[in-house]
Order: structure tokens, then sequence, then C-alpha cells
């Protein structure tokens, strides 16, 4: 009921169910890495891990609309559907693969 409602505001929220069903597919991605990394370390699914899941749900789902938003207003800006979504795609992926540095 409640990842309903969640899609139910994301639809609201950008008037297009196209664009919340993508947002919202990251959800089961996420959680089936998550549950895959689990398996992989061996450790068992305990009451932190599903706090952890929530989380991790929550953060798809925020990343999924800042990405989504962002190629939007590439192409409010003239930008092709394509090159939108190449530029905003690598635009958004750059600073997660950068280390920080002091």
């Amino acid at each position: 009921m409640a990842l309903g409602f969640i899609l139910i505001l994301i639809y609201v929220s950008f008037g297009s169910l196209r664009q919340a069903a993508l947002i919202f597919v990251c959800v089961p991605l996420a959680v089936t890495g998550g549950v895959f990394t689990l398996r992989l370390r061996d450790v068992p699914f305990t009451i932190s891990a599903g706090v952890g899941f929530i989380a991790l749900s929550g953060i798809a789902v925020l990343n999924g609309i800042m990405l989504i938003s962002f190629i939007n207003q590439l192409r409010r800006e003239g930008h092709s559907g394509r090159d939108s979504v190449v530029e905003g795609t690598l635009n958004r992926l750059r600073p997660k693969l950068i280390k920080n540095r002091p």
C-alpha cells in the first residue's frame, strides 16, 4: 500500500505515468541488488538489514527523481531526447565515481 502511494505521489509530481514508472522501477532493482549482496556475503536478514533496505529504497527513488528532473530540464533547454539522457546520466554519474580529495 505504501509503495502504491509513493507511485501516485511521483506521478502527481511529474504528470507522466511513464516517468513515474521509470523512477519506481529503481526500487525493485535496488532491493534485488541488496538481497544478492546479503547472499554473497552470507549475512542474514536482520532488523538492521530491513532498515537498510528501507533507506536503500528511499535513496533509489530520490536518485531517480533527481535524474529524471535533470533530463527534463535539459529537454526544456532545447537538447534532443538522446542528448539529454546521455548528458544527464553522465553528469549525475560523475560525482559518484570520483573520490573525494582533501
